[in-house]
């Protein structure tokens, strides 16, 4: 099910990656209270991408760790041998 931002204006694909869009402290009365909306560069920058659905994380189903070795330049470490 679509979840579309009244913030921001912008379609996610579920409700989990709408929440998951918005980001700072909960707590009004805290200091530093900022809770808003990621922009469009943020998302893109933690590996988000926009499709028909709306705005979802890239390969939701994989670590972060091993999108981060998949994006690597460098060859995967071989053991010690």
């Amino acid at each position: 099910m679509k979840s579309r931002c009244r913030a921001c204006g912008l379609t996610f694909s579920t409700l989990h990656n709408f929440e998951r869009h918005r980001i700072g402290k909960y707590d009004i009365t805290a200091p530093g209270y900022g809770r808003r909306c990621r922009t469009p560069d943020e998302m893109l920058a933690a590996d988000w991408r926009k499709t028909a659905r709306g705005w979802t994380p890239e390969a939701p189903w994989k670590p972060q760790h091993q999108r981060k070795v998949e994006r690597s330049a460098e060859p995967p470490m071989q053991g010690r041998g």
